[in-house]
């Protein structure tokens, strides 16, 4: 889990805010910024700081270091993608400030992971790191303006909460059978004959029938995610040979899943486990669920495969 950006007062109210507007001389939370810019026009302009700090000769400036991760959480928060951790007062919907925080997201590189750039190809894992700032921005951007278009149908639903935007659908609105799975399979097969497993699926939903089913786009295509209340996990498999299986905390995934691949290794790393499929396909299978608490140690998947090798064994 994240932790949270710090929060501090305003000088001029003592409201608490995670930032404030300043102009260098002065420093206001958005509320007292609003009120006085609709009074007096300001020079030099005002803009967005975060953790701010003020020196000895009393200009204010942005503190600590802000990480990337953490930033882009909270705008996530701000635009309704993920169910708040801030108290309610934190969060912002003004587009203005948006704007701001996104500007400042966008110009940020992880520090942590440049300073570990330093083997092999530093530029090409920078490249990579800078790919995955700007796939993110992309995304807030992409929400925020829809956010700021106020469609008819999100206000509609408003009062439902909040509205997410997540790379899965449904597989079966009206509830689902191993036929649902067998038929997704048999139409992903037929597009990719030679790369796609589809017993990878049809295995744990036969060795544990999930609550919930959902089926991958975009950046997921192929994946279908099994969702386990009881146990709070929900496990992320593709029956298309090269990707990896996936668990994650149950109460999480929606969110979670909304990020591409890459940005949940590198940002969500302690909230995902990950079994890559090296040989028998199986045991990765087996791991993910022995770890999901729905499989024991002394159980395997039991796919047609090792049925085979168990019925030729001594």
């Amino acid at each position: 889990m994240l932790p949270l950006l710090n929060a501090i007062e305003c000088p001029r109210c003592n409201t608490p805010a995670v930032f404030l507007w300043s102009n260098g001389r002065d420093a206001l939370c958005e509320r007292c910024y609003r009120a006085q810019a609709r009074q007096i026009p300001s020079n030099p302009p005002y803009g967005v700081i975060l953790a701010p700090t003020r020196t000895p000769d009393g200009t204010w400036l942005s503190g600590a270091r802000i990480r990337f991760p953490e930033l882009r959480q909270y705008i996530d928060e701000c635009l309704g993608n993920e169910k708040p951790r801030y108290e309610e007062r934190l969060l912002t919907k003004d587009a203005k400030s948006l704007e701001h925080l996104i500007g400042i997201l966008e110009s940020l590189v992880p520090p942590e992971l440049v300073a570990g750039a330093s083997q092999d190809d530093p530029e090409r894992v920078r490249a990579q790191i800078v790919e995955i700032q700007n796939r993110s921005v992309r995304r807030l951007r992409r929400d925020f303006e829809n956010s700021r278009r106020g469609d008819y149908i999100v206000r509609a639903l408003r009062h439902l909460g909040p509205v997410r935007r997540v790379q899965w659908r449904i597989l079966a609105p009206h509830g689902h059978t191993r036929g649902d799975v067998v038929r997704y399979c048999q139409g992903r097969t037929r597009q990719r004959p030679r790369r796609f497993e589809a017993e990878r699926l049809t295995a744990i939903y036969d060795f544990a029938k999930p609550d919930e089913l959902y089926e991958g786009v975009d950046s997921f295509e192929g994946y279908l995610v099994f969702v386990y209340k009881r146990v709070n996990k929900a496990v992320m498999e593709c029956g298309e040979v090269g990707n990896a299986i996936f668990v994650v905390n149950a109460d999480r995934w929606q969110f979670l899943s909304h990020l591409s691949k890459m940005e949940l290794l590198t940002w969500y790393s302690d909230e995902i486990r990950s079994y890559t499929h090296v040989g028998c396909w199986e045991n990765a299978s087996s791991e993910a669920l022995r770890y999901a608490g729905l499989m024991r140690n002394d159980e395997m998947i039991q796919s047609d495969r090792v049925r085979a090798i168990t019925k030729t064994a001594p």
